[in-house]
């Protein structure tokens, strides 16, 4: 913030707010005709437009009396009348109107779609807010026609504990000072008492945890950034205060601004699609309208769409009927549309070497297909499954399966359809999920140790391993001089930015380590992958820092051909792990490291090893999973980290054979074999989260359809002889745990009769 004793500046009079406004192109518009409003935002509009119109009367007739969303509409409007004549009467200010009031029409808002007793939607709204985008449109017409009003009562809605509420989608401020950054530093002291009384945005739910943090600018006007991308900012007087609709308005003008200059520079910075759109009420007591704030070059257009006043039935009800629009825009248009952004501008970025070409070898059109795959939150720590341990018996019977080959599209998306929470999901999901072990979640953190001495410091302090730095250097020098630990290459192989084509390779020191787990928080297997690099100057800083006085090693000055492809072909095989082996390396969390194999007869041949619990391969464990906890909490990138993160389908082919060759030479015990069982069933440790799910399906064939009920009760009817446990001691299946595997399965034959009778 610029000092006070030169840039400070008196908050803007009328002249100095609009002047302002001239300047930065922010223009407010009375009721224009709608001929007039943008082409691509008229359909919401009209909607807007069309119910200024309706009356209460007539409204309630046109349905029967026991329609449970218009006796809510009915009750609530009469409520909201009741309400402002209440504040009217008492002669009330500005926080009683808003107690009175603000709170009634918002309200569903603060909550989620999903009723957190029956899953089930708690609002169904009469007209349903549609993107323009006809494949969008027909996407949701299906998703929409499948969902189901709930039904609960208010006393069983009572009895939901505080802790078994689902998280709401959207999220708001009160009265929080915005931030307005591309605003010049003086005219921001001038705007320094704008804080509107409530703005709206996207909630910090798993999904935003996930991608938000790829974009490098901000995604809030607010600190700490608890609302995502503003899309509604409130403005509330009491009637008997001076303020006219145009101070209103102008008080406003730049929290507008601000909150879709943030929907602009999503857009612009993901290279998507996006329709930019902010919603503004104002309200003077009784009297509110509604504005939307569209973007048109370089300026902002502020339309004003809708007056009324809640001191009548029929405004009541208009007011409470456009916010059943505006929040069906904000779920089914609004959100979808934000992820979009963040899902198809985390594809459009990605640019990796051959060392980690994760997506870098695939086609366009799979890359579509990539952005469809929800994704969901990382626990920063990745705690993971423990001692996990056969239950029962291992069964020798092969499953046989009919499967549908060349279904590469349906597939893909099938296998992502229980992830997360969808509001369409049966009851049974609360219960027990499904996965497959070839979609993997890969998290690639490729570090390269800086040349400057206090960059490196910086790097190491930011380990987060509450040691001194000499001791995290020592630590790391040592594992660079051994051999058992670290292998030699070139800068080329284990970095994508300095591989450009003018630059020679630089030999460099690199530690490789690969972790496999099942996430807690959602039951994915996930692969991480660290790389280390050093070049002979930062390890000779290294060995400056740790007071060492060890001797340093000569590097090559190149690295073999076929030395190089080897690496590749190994660092590659990591990803290409399917089937069982997926299985087995996850159940164990097992823990590899890369080696230069001396044994081998081949002149440049690398071998994963597992890190065992030795001494030295448990401080080696622990000091990698110390940077991948650290690199997974980074926000911003730092000029040293590099990160790829991403939902990985394994398919068949030379890839895997590869992988399945390379990995059988590990001692990992085979918890189950892919050849005799085509899914197993795995049951969370008692120390999981409560919110997931008890029981998990992991397929292992390929081609299974996880839209087919029937293929899938085939499928767990099997493998439920033998579940895999994460407790220690926990080797038997409960009864309880057949019982409720057995009720898995009449659900799912249940939903195959719906589909029949269908």
């Amino acid at each position: 913030m610029a000092s006070p004793a030169k840039n400070s500046k008196p908050e803007l009079d009328r002249s100095g707010y609009i002047s302002l406004m001239k300047k930065y192109g922010i223009i407010f518009e009375g009721p224009i005709q709608p001929e007039d409003w943008p082409e691509q935002y008229a359909h919401f509009f009209r909607i807007i437009s069309q119910t200024s119109i309706i009356r209460k009367s007539e409204y309630c007739k046109a349905f029967n009396e026991d329609n449970l969303r218009v006796a809510k509409l009915r009750s609530g409007s009469t409520e909201l009348v009741h309400a402002a004549r209440s504040a009217l009467r008492r002669n009330g200010n500005e926080r009683t109107w808003r107690q009175e009031t603000e709170e009634k029409v918002f309200k569903s808002f603060t909550q989620s779609a999903l009723c957190s007793g029956c899953y089930k939607f708690r609002w169904k709204p009469y007209t349903e807010a549609m993107p323009v985008n006809a494949d969008a449109r027909e996407r949701l017409e299906k998703e929409i026609s499948r969902r189901r009003p709930c039904l609960c009562s208010e006393l069983q809605l009572s009895e939901i504990k505080v802790k078994d509420t689902l998280q709401s989608e959207f999220s708001r401020e009160l009265e929080k000072a915005i931030i307005h950054e591309d605003v010049l530093d003086l005219e921001k002291a001038g705007l320094k008492k704008q804080m509107p009384d409530t703005v709206i945005g996207l909630g910090q739910t798993p999904s935003f945890a996930e991608y938000a943090p790829l974009i490098t600018r901000r995604h809030s006007p607010f600190e700490p950034a608890n609302v995502l991308y503003p899309f509604m900012v409130l403005e509330a007087k009491s009637e008997k205060a001076p303020d006219s609709w145009g101070s209103i308005e102008r008080q406003s003008a730049f929290a507008l601004r601000t909150c879709l200059e943030l929907q602009k520079n999503l857009r612009r910075d993901t290279g998507v699609e996006f329709q930019c759109l902010v919603w503004f009420f104002a309200f003077k007591g009784d009297e509110w309208r509604l504005y939307a704030a569209v973007p048109e070059q370089a300026q902002t257009r502020v339309i004003d769409l809708w007056h009324g006043t809640i001191l009548s039935e029929d405004g009541a009800l208009q007011l409470l009927l456009i916010i059943e629009y505006l929040q069906s825009w904000a779920y089914n248009v609004y959100r979808p549309g934000v992820l979009g952004c963040l899902v198809g501008g985390r594809l459009n970025s990605r640019r990796l070497t051959p060392g980690f070409s994760v997506l870098s070898e695939r086609s366009p059109s799979e890359l579509e297909l990539l952005q469809h795959i929800p994704h969901q939150a990382s626990d920063n720590r990745k705690l993971v499954v423990e001692n996990f341990r056969p239950q029962g018996r291992i069964s020798n019977g092969h499953v046989g399966t009919e499967t549908s080959r060349g279904m590469e599209h349906d597939n893909l998306l099938g296998w992502t359809r229980w992830i997360g929470k969808s509001v369409n999901d049966p009851k049974w999901t609360r219960l027990m999920t499904i996965r497959h072990t070839d979609l993997v979640y890969l998290d690639i953190v490729s570090l390269n140790l800086p040349e400057e001495l206090d960059t490196l410091k910086s790097c190491l302090e930011s380990f987060e391993m509450q040691r001194a730095l000499d001791s995290i250097a020592e630590e790391l020098l040592m594992m660079f001089l051994d051999n058992e630990l670290a292998i030699q290459t070139t800068n080329h192989i284990v970095s994508r930015t300095s591989a450009e084509e003018h630059e020679s390779p630089v030999p460099v020191r690199a530690i490789i380590f690969s972790r496999s787990a099942i996430r807690r928080q959602d039951w994915q297997i996930s692969r991480q992958t660290l790389v280390i690099a050093c070049t002979w100057k930062s390890l000779m800083l290294l060995k400056d820092l740790s007071q060492h006085s060890v001797a340093l090693p000569n590097f090559p000055r190149h690295c073999h051909t076929q030395q190089c492809a080897c690496f590749t072909t190994a660092i590659n095989a990591v990803s290409w792990i399917s089937r069982g082996m997926s299985a087995n390396l996850a159940l164990g969390q097992t823990c590899l490291r890369l080696r230069f194999d001396q044994s081998s007869r081949q002149p440049a041949h690398f071998q994963w090893v597992q890190a065992r619990s030795g001494a030295k391969d448990t401080r080696f464990k622990n000091f990698c999973l110390a940077i991948l906890n650290t690199t997974s909490s980074v926000i911003k990138q730092r000029p040293f980290i590099e990160k790829v993160r991403s939902h990985w389908k394994v398919s068949p082919g030379e890839g895997t054979a590869t992988a399945t060759a390379m990995f059988m030479a590990l001692d990992v015990p085979q918890l189950v074999d892919d050849s005799k069982v085509a899914a197993m069933i795995v049951k969370k440790p008692r120390t999981w989260p409560e919110t997931t799910q008890k029981f998990c399906l992991f397929v292992m064939e390929d081609g299974v359809d996880f839209e087919n009920r029937a293929e899938l009760c085939r499928l767990i009817q099997t493998a439920k002889k033998d579940i895999f446990g994460g407790d220690p001691g926990d080797h038997n299946c409960v009864l309880a745990d057949e019982l409720a595997l057995d009720e898995w399965i009449e659900a799912l034959k249940d939903e195959v009769v719906e589909v029949v009778e269908a």
